[in-house]
């Protein structure tokens, strides 16, 4: 600026300026006005962002001469739909400061703008200031460059000031995880699940983002059992539980995002229920006591009362099927053939899956041997589509294809005892409790 006149005509643009949230170095910054006033008719309410606040523009180090002037304070104190009125002040070099009273009248994104006031020479001399032009609103209400001319006691003056106020700090923000597994009302086989959550989107300068997971023995979360922190991985996030839940219990889980500076809020909660504990074998030698499963789809119910006879000694699962060894598989003593009615050919024994649905323990035998059969049942991913693939015959079993890794019962029968009981002799193998395998299959020996 050449002159104080130009300083004051900063003022005047920066009173303008004020047409976004104003700021006064540690001011608050002032939101947009409320509308309720314009839903009731009140014609006096601003329409638009409000323009009342503090504004400042670009301060200068050095103010050697009267023409160099900042340090502006612009404080717009009141707005309607159609006028702005506040007051500035500022200094200029050569110990000038100016102070007054502006007033604008706005159009859309332009302010037509007049300052009145006085500029004072360290208390030797004073005049007044005049100054009026129309400035224009950019960079959506954050700066305004306004052209302004006037007269003060020094004559003319003219110019254009760029009147700036600060942006708003742009919020981290986070929605809610979405829980994948378990699911919601989940039986689960493990005392230590794994957690899974899809991660949430996010908006803002976000920092390093961990979970919380807590859970809970109530929905209300009023009893904790424990709550764990871990890191983002991409896509989604897991967590292997350090602690044994309990079985036969209901747990509730629910998890939340934030990083440094925000948290985010809680996903919907969800139950989850620890299965049975494995039964207390009967006999000392079967793994589960059957006495405690349900024998469906017309095998034989009394099963948990044959004669041990045999042991298993191999399950060798494999994406073809399974191949079972025990002991009277072969040799001497061998269980006898049978021939079901219908049935060109002869069977020698039957493989039973013992499974838990819903917390309770369901068996049938599921895979018919003949002797010298290698492998039979299929995939074991789809031994429940293969082996109990009727609810109507096998009721619970039908619905509930084992997990990789749950634990599930197996053992075998004298005869043939799918779906029907065939025998020559009443006898069974030990029962053993084994990882569910995946289609890659697994090897077993007892």
């Amino acid at each position: 600026m050449n002159s104080p006149l130009s300083l004051i005509g900063a003022l005047a643009a920066a009173a303008v300026v004020t047409v976004g949230c104003g700021f006064e170095h540690s001011r608050s910054v002032l939101g947009p006005s409320s509308t309720d006033g314009a839903a009731s008719g009140n014609t006096n309410t601003p329409t638009g962002p409000s323009l009342v606040g503090a504004w400042t523009s670009n301060t200068l180090a050095t103010l050697a001469s009267p023409g160099s002037c900042g340090n502006f304070q612009y404080q717009i104190m009141s707005q309607t739909t159609t006028v702005i009125a506040g007051t500035f002040s500022g200094v200029c070099g050569g110990g000038i400061t100016i102070s007054g009273t502006v007033t604008g009248v706005l159009s859309g994104t332009s302010v037509a703008l007049t300052v009145t006031g006085t500029a004072s020479i360290a208390g030797v001399q004073s005049c007044a200031v005049s100054l009026s032009g129309t400035g224009t609103i950019q960079d959506n209400g954050y700066t305004l460059v306004a052209p302004f001319t006037g007269t003060t006691c020094l004559g003319p003056v003219s110019g254009t000031e760029v009147l700036r106020r600060p942006q708003p700090a742009v919020q981290v923000t986070f929605d809610s995880p979405t829980p994948v597994s378990p699911a919601p009302n989940a039986f689960i086989s493990s005392l230590r699940p794994t957690f899974t959550v899809a991660n949430p989107p996010r908006s803002g300068p976000v920092g390093s983002v961990s979970y919380r997971i807590e859970v809970a023995s109530d929905e209300a979360f009023s009893s904790i059992f424990e709550t764990w922190t871990v890191a983002e991985q991409p896509n989604q996030t897991s967590f292997d539980t350090p602690k044994d839940l309990a079985n036969s219990k209901v747990y509730y889980w629910h998890v939340r995002a934030s990083d440094p500076t925000t948290t985010g809020p809680w996903s919907r909660t969800l139950a989850l229920q620890v299965q049975d504990a494995p039964a207390p074998s009967n006999s000392g030698q079967d793994a589960i006591d059957l006495h405690q499963a349900t024998v469906s789809g017309g095998s034989p119910g009394d099963v948990a009362n044959w004669p041990v006879t045999a042991r298993l000694s191999v399950l060798d699962f494999q994406s073809s099927g399974v191949a079972v060894q025990f002991t009277k598989k072969d040799g001497p003593g061998r269980w006898p053939d049978v021939v079901p009615p219908g049935w060109d050919g002869a069977l020698q024994y039957t493989l039973w899956m013992v499974v838990n649905v819903d917390g309770h323990w369901y068996t049938a035998g599921g895979v018919e041997y003949w002797y010298g059969l290698g492998r039979s049942g299929g995939q074991p991913s789809r031994f429940t589509s293969n082996w109990y693939y009727s609810a109507e015959v096998w009721g619970p079993l039908a619905r509930h294809q084992p997990s990789p890794g749950e634990q599930v019962g197996f053992f075998v029968t004298a005869g043939d005892a799918r779906a029907k009981d065939v025998r020559a002799v009443t006898e069974r193998s030990n029962v053993v409790m084994v990882p569910f395998p995946s289609d890659g299959g697994a090897y077993y020996p007892f």
